[in-house]
């Protein structure tokens, strides 16, 4: 599926972006690349772009892998100090909240809720029996001081 084939809502001067993508592996790409355009012409700059696309990325294949979804919601809402994500699955495989797992490090998964913590301000998880819902917001400020310190150090 192309990219204008998504359920996109955004408009021009809209902070708010809502996409909805089938739950297939191709989508995940599809988010990010939708996600980074909107970010973009919010004005976001590039570090915070990475930044919420990766965990844009993080949270739609733990929603991609963990959920019987045919669907997969994501919302991005871009502040004007911070980025709220929002990843919603329309059930739970395994009828269990995610959660951060207690990966080693080494192994190929289980280290997304890590990255996802690691990164943002705050995260959680909401369900209402029909789904759940992932969030996390980022601060604007935190990824300016980052490369403000890795500018420095260059």
């Amino acid at each position: 599926m192309a990219l204008t084939d998504m359920t996109f809502r955004s408009t021009p001067l809209s902070r708010h972006l809502a996409l909805t993508l089938p739950a297939d592996g191709g989508s995940v790409a599809e988010a990010r690349a939708g996600v980074r355009a909107h970010l973009s012409r919010t004005g976001c700059g590039a570090d915070l772009q990475d930044t919420v696309v990766l965990l844009v990325s993080e949270l739609f294949t733990n929603a991609l892998r963990h959920t019987a979804s045919t669907t997969i919601g994501c919302v991005v809402h871009a502040g004007d100090d911070h980025v709220r994500i929002e990843v919603r699955g329309q059930g739970s495989g395994s009828g269990i909240l995610p959660g951060r797992g207690d990966g080693d490090g080494l192994s190929d998964h289980g280290r997304g809720l890590h990255i996802v913590e690691t990164l943002s301000l705050a995260w959680g998880v909401h369900g209402d029996g029909r789904g759940h819902t992932v969030w996390c917001l980022v601060s604007a400020e935190d990824v300016r001081d980052q490369q403000d310190e890795r500018d420095a150090r260059d």
